[in-house]
């Protein structure tokens, strides 16, 4: 295409040369004064203009050949930057960009340097930064008869020391926080609200609220009340 276009423009500027020599051989063919008239005032277009309305039989051959000059010449040159353009940006879609990796440490402080000892007594430094993961704490655990089982100290009593009292006596400890240790070996933590001959009624705090429930008295084995 930019070949065509090349020899499209030649082709032009020769034809508007050729077309031109003619319109100014027509000028001095009529008259001395037009012939300089087109050759040294024809940029002006106006009279070339003249020219051309008042001996248009004599200049058309040469005007004709002047203007298809410049519109071969117009289309090379339209080809030419098409060419052009259109090479442009295959380049442009063609061109990779080198992308190198973002160095981090390059922006950061550098890592403070610690030091090793090797078997020769030379003080190196170490590549390496350590980083040390703090041992994660236990949480305390939830579950009140884990809890009871492991010695701790109830929840809804600041002090640990317990003491064991008869059930006959459960009744003056109404109102009380106490811990109960049933014969089939489970022990809670409870209010103890009332006490009959045959049954205690307590009240046992779970997440949110608390459960009211009776318990046999032949069930228990063991009352503990906190001092």
């Amino acid at each position: 295409m930019i070949v065509l276009a090349y020899v499209l423009m030649a082709i032009g500027g020769l034809a508007t040369l050729v077309g031109g020599i003619m319109l100014l051989v027509a000028a001095f063919r009529v008259s001395v004064g037009w012939g300089l008239t087109v050759l040294f005032l024809s940029w002006l277009i106006v009279p070339l203009l003249i020219f051309l309305v008042k001996y248009w039989r004599e200049a058309r051959a040469g005007f004709l050949i002047t203007v298809g000059g410049c519109a071969v010449s117009a289309v090379g040159w339209f080809v030419l930057s098409g060419s052009t353009m259109t090479t442009d940006m295959a380049q442009f879609q063609g061109f990779e960009v080198e992308r190198r990796p973002f160095d981090q440490a390059a922006t950061t402080d550098p890592p403070s340097e610690r030091f090793t000892w090797d078997t020769e007594g030379s003080e190196t430094p170490a590549p390496t930064v350590r980083v040390e993961t703090p041992t994660p704490t236990p949480e305390p655990s939830t579950n009140q008869d884990e809890a009871d089982d492991e010695g701790e100290a109830s929840p809804f009593s600041r002090t640990p020391r317990q003491r064991v009292i008869a059930c006959a006596d459960a009744a003056d400890h109404v109102g009380s926080i106490v811990t109960l240790k049933l014969k089939d070996g489970s022990r809670s933590d409870v209010i103890l609200d009332a006490v009959t001959e045959s049954e205690l009624r307590v009240t046992q705090r779970m997440g949110g609220g608390s459960v009211t429930y009776t318990v046999p008295r032949d069930a228990v084995e063991e009352i503990a009340v906190y001092r």
